[in-house]
């Protein structure tokens, strides 16, 4: 959609309310005289005067008055002749570069002299881009390659309004136009970077467990027999025949061809995080998640994501990988008074057995941090191997971010410390490893280094 502003009153002459006193009223109201105001004022007066009699002031008012309807007009055609529009790819990578090729169609007859381009979106963090072009010959396109750093963190990012400037060289009569695309949008994957591997507990039903290929992929075809429905099993395991015998959702279960179960639990809860965007905790404990699994999946191993209103549910492969990554894109950190305990989404014990489970927390609210460890410790009595990661370095970046809560962090980054002193020993007492994930602040951006 396409929107024309043209120049009123208020863009001729721009007065400004004089609030502060101490300022000279001409300073205040600089703005006011520029080349459009003077020429416009210039063209009244000469005419105003030519009419008391002098006939040199009225012809150069005359002349001045008719280059100023010709400057607006000439103006007007350019806005109503130009069109903008976006071509880029619709999915990318965090921390890539990605292109977007601007075309630009002059439809009038004329040159236009100058053109200024801002866009706006969502992609990086300086919110913005802007493309200026000058001399752009009657009825000619030209493509503007331009690129953008994808550095504000992962989902799906909206491109805002194109706002456009067209004018003469003197900047006499700006028209300005904007351009609204509400299909423009980029999904951006998460960027998986290689994590170390973990302990974890292997399959009770196998001999070994570790780091090894299968030689064969996805679920095993020998039908071991049926049960009830449990939320995420996927359609094409449904039983028809029992279903309609038993008036109940029923689905088959066949032997799985895995090594291990790794179930990996996130925070969703706004007093767990800190940060915005692509410099957050929340952030940052998406992009280790999705390592882990990453690593897990490439040995055959079962992969689950938990957290507050989500459950993946058991999966293996590339293509399960890939959805992981668009699930978690999507999800966004969740209130308090609309969290509740992660124990009502977990499966019935049984399905537990044999799993790794693996909590992942900044240390920020210890209180939070305290239940995460009841729960933990509660499943893994249930012949689970559980396993606390801690991400820690986070209150020393912060103070990159926002060097006006250095006060407020030293507190937290104090009480961090002396619960990674704490922790490791409490968690070792009842049978759960303690790991840590670092976190450095790298070209504006925080990145997470390897676990201890």
């Amino acid at each position: 959609m396409k929107k024309i502003f043209y120049p009123t009153l208020k863009d001729i002459f721009p007065l400004r309310k004089h609030s502060d006193r101490t300022v000279a009223s001409y300073w205040y109201q600089t703005r006011l005289f520029n080349l459009t105001s003077i020429m416009v004022l210039s063209s009244i007066a000469m005419l105003l005067f030519g009419l008391m009699g002098f006939r040199n002031l009225f012809l150069g008012g005359m002349t001045l008055s008719g280059y100023c309807l010709y400057s607006y007009f000439r103006n007007r055609s350019f806005a109503q002749g130009l069109i903008i529009r976006r071509h880029f790819n619709k999915e990318a990578v965090e921390r890539e570069t990605l292109k977007i090729n601007y075309e630009v169609i002059n439809n009038s007859k004329t040159t236009i002299p100058v053109i200024k381009i801002t866009d706006q979106f969502e992609l990086s963090q300086k919110k913005s881009l802007q493309i200026s072009l000058e001399s752009m010959k009657g009825h000619q396109k030209r493509l503007m390659p331009q690129s953008v750093e994808l550095d504000d963190g992962m989902g799906l990012k909206n491109f805002h309004t194109i706002t456009v400037l067209v004018t003469d060289y003197l900047d006499l009569f700006p028209f300005r136009l904007e351009f609204e695309y509400s299909k423009d949008s980029v999904f951006v994957a998460p960027k998986i970077d290689e994590v170390d591997w973990l302990p974890q507990q292997g399959n009770p039903h196998s001999f070994i467990h570790g780091v090894y290929q299968e030689p064969y992929s996805g679920e095993g075809v020998e039908f071991l027999g049926v049960r009830e429905y449990i939320p995420g099993d996927p359609i094409k395991k449904f039983n028809w025949k029992q279903i309609a015998k038993r008036d109940e959702l029923i689905v088959n279960e066949f032997e799985k061809l895995t090594n291990a179960k790794i179930l990996i639990f996130l925070e969703r809860n706004l007093k767990v995080h800190y940060g915005k965007g692509a410099n957050s905790t929340w952030e940052l404990a998406r992009d280790l998640a999705l390592g882990i699994a990453s690593k897990n999946l490439q040995s055959m191993n079962q992969v689950a994501i938990l957290s507050e209103h989500y459950f993946s549910a058991f999966g293996q492969g590339t293509s399960f990988l890939k959805k992981l990554e668009t699930e978690l894109s999507q999800l966004e950190l969740m209130g308090i008074e609309k969290s509740y305990q992660l124990e009502q989404q977990l499966l019935d014990a049984s399905r537990l057995v044999g799993t790794t489970l693996v909590w992942i927390s900044p240390l920020i609210n210890l209180k939070e941090v305290e239940k995460g460890i009841e729960r933990l410790k509660f499943l893994a009595m249930r012949g689970n191997k559980g396993l606390f990661i801690a991400m820690t370095g986070i209150m020393r970046m912060a103070k990159e971010l926002d060097p006006q809560l250095v006060p407020y962090l030293k507190s937290l980054g104090d009480r961090e410390k002396e619960a990674r002193r704490t922790l490791s020993k409490s968690l070792q007492a009842i049978g759960i490893e303690y790991a840590e994930a670092s976190f450095e602040f790298l070209g504006g951006q925080l990145k997470h280094g390897p676990m201890a």
